[in-house]
């Protein structure tokens, strides 16, 4: 399956997964793109929260999952291209 990370509608981070985080789980990735004053690779954690639960789109091929990053920690902050 396609998991999607967004934030606020903006495309963070895209992988293909053979499962998807529990509600409870904590996710760690790096962006792909800028986004909230954060460079890309930033590395950010957030929640998978019942509030905000994963969303399953089965119209697609392969089926798209898509988490939301809202409540993210920066782990790690990306650098300015130069």
């Amino acid at each position: 399956m396609k998991l999607i990370v967004q934030l606020s509608g903006k495309h963070l981070y895209t992988t293909y997964v053979d499962c998807v985080p529990a509600i409870g789980s904590l996710v760690r990735i790096e962006a792909d793109a800028y986004f909230k004053n954060h460079y890309p690779k930033t590395i950010i954690e957030f929640p998978v929260s019942s509030d905000d639960p994963p969303k399953f789109d089965f119209t697609e091929t392969p089926p798209v999952i898509y988490l939301s990053a809202n409540g993210f920690n920066v782990i790690r902050e990306g650098e300015e291209a130069v």
